[in-house]
């Protein structure tokens, strides 16, 4: 292996064990945590917004 590929690999490994710590965070696993469901939220949210403009191409209040 060349240097370049060794010095790539200690960055990588270096890196991956910094992300690793993190996790084992008690605090950061919990912000994680949180921001995956608040993500969830949001994507649930879209998702509805898209299904009714599907629904409802012209904005018509035909859903109230």
């Amino acid at each position: 292996m060349s240097d370049d590929t060794n010095a790539y690999n200690k960055k990588v490994n270096k890196r991956m064990a910094a992300e690793l710590a993190e996790v084992e965070d008690p605090i950061i696993s919990g912000q994680l945590q949180l921001d995956r469901w608040w993500q969830l939220r949001l994507d649930d949210a879209a998702a509805y917004r898209k299904m009714m403009r599907e629904l409802n191409p012209v904005g018509l209040l035909i859903w109230d």
